[in-house]
């Protein structure tokens, strides 16, 4: 144990049984929600392993944002690219629209974690 800080705990109040019925169920709807929900947060937790965390932290190379502001900041890039992509106006980057929604779900999520951890924005 030593200096290992305490793990954090953090009540989920979200019911297993409302996932396994959506994504098991008959209900289009619902097991597309499902299905789409749970690929974004694995999405998610990929990405943000993959880069050490650091959505959480002040970006290393504009160190005058917080990480809120920079979150919010790749956000609406996400956005200006949904924009961009609807309009027809595909880049020289082969993404899917649908990519770039989930990256923006990305973010919102990242950006609740963020408030929860700290008791809001900055």
């Amino acid at each position: 144990m030593g200096d290992t800080p305490p793990e954090q705990s953090i009540e989920v109040n979200i019911s297993q049984r409302t996932i396994d019925d959506a994504l098991q169920g008959s209900n289009v709807d619902q097991k597309t929600i499902a299905t789409e929900g749970l690929r974004i947060v694995a999405m998610v937790l990929d990405k943000n392993s993959d880069y050490g965390g650091s959505a959480y932290k002040t970006p290393a190379l504009a160190g005058h944002l917080t990480a809120w502001d920079a979150m919010l900041c790749r956000a609406s890039d996400k956005v200006a690219r949904i924009d961009n992509l609807q309009r027809g106006q595909a880049g020289k980057v082969d993404e899917a629209i649908e990519d770039t929604i989930r990256d923006l779900a990305g973010y919102c999520i990242l950006l609740l974690g963020y408030m929860a951890n700290n008791g809001g924005p900055e």
